[in-house]
């Protein structure tokens, strides 16, 4: 599905991207096993530069390689900031599955963040969203730095 705003990024694969970036990729990435032997997306691009005579865009790497991810093509395809490879212990596994579920929890209270400031924006608030509570005066007392 592709990204409103974002679509002639994120749009479904090409007939190209299918018949020939998705083999490729099928037949390089599985060379690069483990983080020290990882590939990355300029290398890959640039293969494709040579291969097909193609210019193909670095988010068009990621979106091929969510396709071979999802459609389970290549197991345990991961990327990192030097790029792709195969992971081949559980802790590489855990190590990216850790850091996308923090980039989803980032995207989660990014999202919240942007509901609550909609809502203020458009008067919809819940009953006691931005009132203020009073203050327990004895509350000071119990202060341990007083």
């Amino acid at each position: 599905m592709a990204i409103r705003g974002f679509e002639n990024i994120t749009h479904e694969l090409t007939p190209f991207e299918i018949e020939a970036v998705v083999p490729m990729m099928q037949d390089e990435l599985p060379k690069h096993k483990g983080k020290a032997n990882s590939i990355t997306n300029a290398e890959l691009r640039e293969m494709i530069l040579q291969r097909f005579n193609t210019k193909i865009f670095e988010p068009r790497i990621r979106k091929v390689a969510e396709f071979i991810r999802q459609t389970h093509l290549i197991e345990c395809l991961v990327a990192w900031k030097k790029g792709y490879f195969i992971a081949t212990t559980p802790e590489e596994m855990e190590e990216w599955l850790f850091t996308m579920k923090q980039r989803r929890n980032a995207l989660n209270a990014t999202i919240a963040a942007g509901e609550k400031s909609k809502k203020r924006m458009t008067g919809h608030t819940q009953p006691n969203q931005h009132k203020k509570r009073k203050q327990d005066p004895k509350a000071n007392q119990h202060f341990i730095f007083q």
